[in-house]
This record gives structure tokens, C-alpha cells and sequence, in this order.
């Protein structure tokens, strides 16, 4: 599971670089930063992702849970943590919300199809003599 990091960030700079006509890098941030949060976001993730999956259900269902999860505290619960601090709504954060939403849950699938593909070569590698 640890090359599944880099799709993970692969899926979050994808989706930046969709999002954001004007460029990969969100207001003033650089690079690095960018990159070095990807990074800590996907860790968390596939954490997440091993410990769902460990109750024996499905890789899909334990991606999807994975990414909802995380995308209930990057989306509505922040926005409402935002309102009951007194700050006023920002215009488009319920979009953002929806789009997290959307990568979220493909970044839960990216994690199910590699721990399909690593479980899978597990069990090549068993049965060769």
C-alpha cells in the first residue's frame, strides 16, 4: 500500500489543477507547501483506508467510507465551524464542498483498486511454486 501515496497525491493535484483555472497553487502557497500537505493528507487517508478495511468488507466500500469521512470534516463541518464562529459564508464554499465531495470519494476508490491490485499480487505470489 505504500505506492498508493503518490496516486493519492496524483488524484489531489489532479483535481487542484481541474479546479483552479488559474493555476495548480491555491492563493499564495507554494509548491512545496501544496505538495507537502498532499502528501500529509494521503498518509492520513491510507491510514484511515487500512483501518476501515481491516473489519474484512469490501476494498470499494472501505474507499468510500474513507472519503466520505474525510470529506465530512473538509466540507460541512468546517463550513459550520466557519458559521457558528461568527465568520460570514463565503461565497462558493458549498461548491467546494460538493467538489471535495467528488475527490474524496475518487481518491477512496484509488485506494480500493491498489489494495485490490496488492492483495491480488499476494495471492499470485502464494501460488507460485
Amino acid at each position: 500500500m505504500l505506492w498508493a501515496l503518490p496516486l493519492v497525491i496524483l488524484v489531489s493535484a489532479l483535481h487542484q489543477a481541474l479546479a483552479a483555472p488559474a493555476g495548480p497553487v491555491p492563493r499564495g502557497l507554494s509548491a512545496l507547501t501544496v505538495i507537502g500537505f498532499w502528501g500529509l493528507e494521503a498518509i492520513a487517508l491510507t491510514a484511515l483506508f487500512l483501518l476501515l478495511s481491516e473489519r474484512g468488507g469490501s476494498f470499494v466500500v472501505s474507499g468510500l467510507l474513507t472519503g466520505w469521512t474525510a470529506w465530512l470534516f473538509r466540507g460541512p463541518v468546517a463550513i459550520l465551524s466557519s458559521a457558528t464562529a461568527g465568520l460570514p459564508p463565503r461565497p462558493g464554499d458549498w461548491s467546494f464542498s460538493l467538489r471535495a465531495l467528488a475527490l474524496y470519494s475518487a481518491t477512496g476508490l484509488v485506494l480500493a483498486a491498489a489494495a485490490w491490485a496488492s492483495s491480488l499480487r499476494r495471492t499470485i505470489e502464494k501460488k507460485e511454486p
